[in-house]
This record gives structure tokens, C-alpha cells and sequence, in this order.
């Protein structure tokens, strides 16, 4: 559990402490060793064949992790990421391939913002804000001494907007 406090000129200077703004979040990382990785798919991710026994990600409960409709601001392909765990683990198997004498791992890194929620006006506003980022590691473990030859990270994130008006029309 991590908290920060958001203060600009604004609120410094002129309204003092009346607005303080305290985000909470939850952090989490998951590490997938060479083994486990060796034994799963894409889908056993955020499904696991063993049941509740094993840990799943955060993000697999997450609606914004689908991510079919959704492509870079500069892909002029178009190119969505589908789902994060299947584009993940589609990315892992590309540098396993890439490397195939060397170990790879993956360890996702979480992070999960509380709805801050805006009381003024009309009708409640919020926001969430969520990330995820997936770290890809490939080791030479040839030797008695491991060493790191390759590292790739990437990130998928999410700015959510929470109204609870069904409908506006604009006069």
C-alpha cells in the first residue's frame, strides 16, 4: 500500500490544505521462473489448471486488460494487443525463441489506483488509474555465474472515468 499526496501551485499557495488529494494504490509483483513458464500457456496465466492453489495476476479480473480495441497512438497499422496475458506470453515465446540456449523469466509488476472519487456539481465523478508491467529476462547459465544478457519490459496502462449519470443531452 503506497500513498502520495498531489500538490500544485493552486493548492499550495491559494486553498491551503482544504484539497488534499491522497491516491492509494495497490502494488504487486508476480515472478514466473524458466520452469513453470516451460509448463503453461497463455491461457493458464489468468486460468491456472491447478485451481486456487496458484496465485494469479491482479489484471486477470480486470475488464480493461482486453485490449482488442485498442492500439498504440502511433501504430498506423492499427495493430491491437488483445488480451495482455495472451499478448504477453506471445512476446515471451518470440525471445524464448530468440535465445533458446538461455533461461527466460517473467515477473509482472501491478499497480492499482482506488477510485478518487469528486463529490462536487452534479453527480459524483472518479477516476482509476491501473498499469501493468511485464519485465521478460533471458540468463546464460552456462557457466557457475549467472549472467543477464537480455532485459525487455513493457507496460500496458488505464485511466478509467466513473459518472453515475445514465444519459446527458446537450441543449
Amino acid at each position: 500500500m503506497a500513498t502520495s499526496e498531489y500538490i500544485d501551485r493552486l493548492h499550495q499557495f491559494l486553498l491551503s490544505n482544504w484539497f488534499n488529494n491522497f491516491n492509494w494504490r495497490t502494488n504487486s509483483a508476480l515472478y514466473y521462473s524458466p520452469d513453470l513458464l516451460n509448463s503453461i500457456s497463455a491461457r493458464d496465466i489468468c486460468f491456472p489448471i491447478n485451481g486456487g492453489r496458484a496465485h494469479t495476476p491482479h489484471f486477470c479480473q480486470e475488464l480493461w486488460t482486453n485490449l482488442n480495441r485498442s492500439c498504440a497512438p502511433l501504430d498506423t497499422s492499427s495493430r491491437a494487443a488483445g488480451l495482455l496475458n495472451v499478448h504477453t506470453m506471445t512476446r515471451l515465446r518470440d525471445d524464448q525463441a530468440r535465445f533458446p540456449n538461455m533461461t527466460v523469466d517473467l515477473t509482472f509488476l501491478e499497480s492499482k489506483e482506488y477510485v478518487q472519487v469528486c463529490r462536487g456539481g452534479l453527480s459524483f465523478t472518479g477516476f482509476r488509474r491501473s498499469d501493468v508491467s511485464t519485465i521478460i529476462r533471458a540468463r546464460d547459465c552456462t557457466s557457475s555465474d549467472y549472467e543477464t544478457v537480455f532485459v525487455k519490459d513493457y507496460r500496458y496502462e488505464t485511466g478509467l472515468a466513473i459518472v453515475l449519470l445514465v444519459s446527458w443531452k446537450l441543449a
